[in-house]
């Protein structure tokens, strides 16, 4: 077997970490530049100015996200020497080059000879819809980057399982659940399921309940904390509003209004979704902050924007949770429109960036336009109780391939479970395929059923394993057919 040493000095990775480099000096000497404007009105982070003067106070007052990027980003506001915006592009380039390692090693151990493997990660890492998460302050790279890291670290475990490897595996998953909500503590679960089920004979029960520990103790950990402090033991405190976009919004105006007036549902959910809080503070009952801590005492932050970490939105959140529930229950013609709604905009594809509206940018953006097929479609919000866009409708650009790509994922997963249940003659290519297609099936199916408005960017967090997958097997099987190989000779 080649030595780990060897693998990394192949020529191959020269080319990926060569050409990896060349793209995105390109862009930058075109004009493209990192755009901190996310820390302004992040949704996701506590007030920038709290997290920048105490990271941990701000982290541990934390309760409508996990904690990580919001570590990661205080951290770094905190205690770098550089400006906000180098640090953070700094910070988020070697998220994207981690990302860009991890899947070249990938797609070599799915048997893609290194050259041709360099030519397929440079083509997934090139599409402008992953590299716009490079220049901004979002934490779509570091959970694309994570993600892939973890399908890399279980290749690693399957081919050598050793219980150090095994914490590394369990360590990236704890990380990638404990950065972002939509991969649930259930996807960990069944991560770490199918590569143990893999690798059944080779591991010990002790060592495994062992490596268990690590995210136990953190997940269980953050949840407890958040038990403590705030009377909810969830990863996101906000899943009640955001299913009340995802339910209640494609609801006709008229019939919100009914339901209303008759008590079916609370006032509250009268209000549109990810509001300020003034707007709901008429009704719901008086609330005083527990916490006098500013991430979760202030209402809005120092620019006005709302701060949804505030600790009153509390119980809006559960209010408007129980009422989605009740208005799926009620109408579920309209649920099942707004899950049509939120599946074909997961497979819409955008690249839009503060940073990156410049001509190279959108020369490269168009070669994809182009090679993935996206087609220019609007999606009608007419009478919706609370559309998306004022205009009434969202224009979006569909992509054929990704569409056709999402019956690939099933057909390859299955294909996969079913090689391995016969006796597969290359078990870990076929796990890696199970957890890839799974991976972005579970994020493409969770985010389709209790989101809308936000999908393609909860699927381009897998975009690596989305495209990357199917891309290398594809080109194998060209390269293997009989044809070409006679051709060759």
């Amino acid at each position: 077997m080649t030595s780990l040493a060897a693998r990394w000095r192949d020529p191959a990775l020269a080319v990926l970490v060569g050409g990896w480099v060349v793209f995105r000096l390109v862009l930058v000497a075109g004009g493209a530049r990192f755009s901190d404007d996310y820390l302004e009105y992040g949704w996701q982070l506590v007030p920038v100015e709290t997290l920048r003067d105490d990271p941990l106070g701000s982290v541990w007052n934390l309760h409508v996200q996990p904690p990580l990027h919001n570590l990661l980003v205080g951290v770094v506001l905190r205690w770098s020497p550089l400006p906000d915006a180098l640090s953070l592009q700094i910070v988020m380039l070697t998220f994207a080059l981690a990302l860009a390692l991890a899947l070249w090693r990938i797609v070599v151990r799915l048997g893609l000879s290194p050259m041709v493997a360099a030519v397929v990660v440079l083509a997934v890492t090139c599409d402008p819809e992953l590299v716009r998460y490079e220049f901004g302050a979002t934490y779509e790279m570091p959970v694309a980057a994570l993600v892939t890291v973890a399908v890399w670290a279980a290749v690693r475990f399957l081919d050598r399982p050793t219980t150090r490897r095994l914490a590394g595996l369990a360590a990236v998953l704890t990380a990638v659940t404990l950065t972002r909500s939509l991969l649930h503590p259930v996807w960990l679960t069944a991560f770490i399921a199918v590569v143990l089920w893999a690798t059944r004979g080779r591991w010990r029960a002790r060592d495994v309940a062992l490596v268990a520990l690590v995210p136990v103790v953190a997940v269980g950990g953050w949840l407890v904390k958040n038990q403590a402090l705030f009377g909810e033991a969830t990863l996101s405190s906000w899943f009640g509003m955001n299913l009340q976009r995802a339910v209640v919004a494609p609801v006709p105006a008229g019939d919100l209004e009914a339901m209303i007036a008759d008590g079916t549902v609370s006032a509250v959910s009268g209000v549109p979704p990810f509001t300020a809080y003034e707007a709901y503070e008429p009704l719901v009952a008086p609330c005083s902050p527990g916490r006098d801590h500013p991430a979760a005492a202030e209402p809005a932050r120092a620019n006005g924007v709302a701060n949804f970490n505030f600790e009153c939105y509390l119980a809006v959140y559960d209010e408007l949770g129980v009422d989605a529930w009740t208005v799926a229950r009620t109408h579920p013609d309209r649920w099942l429109y707004g899950r049509g709604w939120a599946l074909v905009s997961t497979m819409a594809r955008s690249s839009n960036a503060p940073g990156l509206d410049v001509a190279v940018f959108h020369a490269v953006e168009s070669a994809y336009h182009v090679a993935l097929v996206d087609v220019p479609v609007r999606l009608s919000m007419a009478g919706w109780a609370f559309p998306l866009n004022p205009a009434g409708y969202v224009p979006v650009d569909v992509s054929g391939v990704l569409s056709a790509l999402l019956v690939v994922l099933v057909v390859l997963g299955v294909r996969a479970v079913v090689r391995l249940v016969r006796a597969s003659p290359d078990p870990v290519a076929d796990v890696v395929v199970v957890l890839c297609a799974g991976t972005a099936l579970f994020v493409v199916g969770v985010g389709a059923l209790f989101e809308l408005g936000e999908n393609m960017r909860f699927r381009a967090t897998v975009n690596p394993l989305y495209l990357g997958v199917p891309l290398a097997l594809g080109v194998k099987a060209v390269l293997a057919s009989p044809r070409l190989r006679r051709g060759d000779r």
